[in-house]
């Protein structure tokens, strides 16, 4: 569950997370990233609506400044850059 600053519910989604979850505010606030470290980075909108699904483990999480893209690290080294121009 996460929590606004005045204290409402942002989104309460099932699942567990781990000590490899992940979590980045795109830098216009309007999407989050979340990941549980084991399958998949999930991007849902302030409303909590899932907007986008991306596959693969990450455990880093990083938005470029101008939020044009998500990079997603994972123990395997791999890096990758999701462009988050499907998001709008």
């Amino acid at each position: 569950m996460i929590w606004l600053k005045n204290g409402e519910t942002f989104t309460r989604r099932g699942g567990q997370f781990n000590a490899r979850a992940a979590l980045a505010w795109s830098p216009d606030g309007q999407h989050l990233a979340a990941s549980n470290g084991v399958r998949e980075v999930r991007m849902v909108n302030r409303d909590g609506l899932l907007v986008a699904l991306l596959p693969g483990q990450a455990n880093t999480l990083a938005w470029t400044p101008d939020g044009s893209a998500l990079a997603t690290g994972s123990n395997d080294g791999m890096v990758r850059l999701w462009p988050a121009a499907p998001l709008t």
